[in-house]
């Protein structure tokens, strides 16, 4: 039987200027999405280093936002988890921006009272927790059943 002769790759047609372009920039696009999502991928690993533990958590959401009333008195209220008087100071100083904040905050003037009784004020400790009793009894009646039962 006859061989055929060996053929040739197809010649491709000739490209336009338009095809070359939109190839061009969809490459460029393709390079710009890419160093983004590197640049996403960069932040979220020192974002994930920065959260370590709770406490490094607040700290770095306190940096980001120091106006936020929940970061101010969740990181106090890490701070005064272990009792140090300069932890109970720096709570103290927190709530105090917080209650300047949102006055109506419960929460902070609760931890507040747990700052002044850490920092040994006990009156102060006691005008806080009469002032959320007075201005928040139920809040106050929900704390007391966590602690009895």
């Amino acid at each position: 039987s006859p061989t055929s002769p060996p053929t040739s790759p197809p010649i491709p047609p000739p490209t336009s200027l338009r095809s070359l372009l939109a190839r061009f920039l969809s490459f460029i696009l393709s390079l710009i999405l890419l160093g983004s999502l590197f640049h996403m991928y960069q932040h979220s690993q020192q974002r994930s280093l920065e959260w370590l533990d709770e406490p490094s958590l607040y700290e770095s959401g306190y940096h980001t936002n120091n106006q936020s009333v929940k970061i101010l008195n969740n990181l106090a209220q890490v701070l005064l988890r272990d009792g140090k008087f300069d932890h109970a100071v720096r709570a103290d100083h927190l709530l105090q921006e917080s209650t300047q904040l949102l006055p109506s905050y419960a929460s902070a003037d609760f931890n507040r009272g747990l700052a002044h009784s850490t920092l040994g004020n006990k009156t102060e400790a006691i005008r806080y927790m009469k002032l959320l009793i007075f201005y928040f009894p139920l809040f106050t009646i929900n704390y007391l059943y966590l602690i009895v039962y």
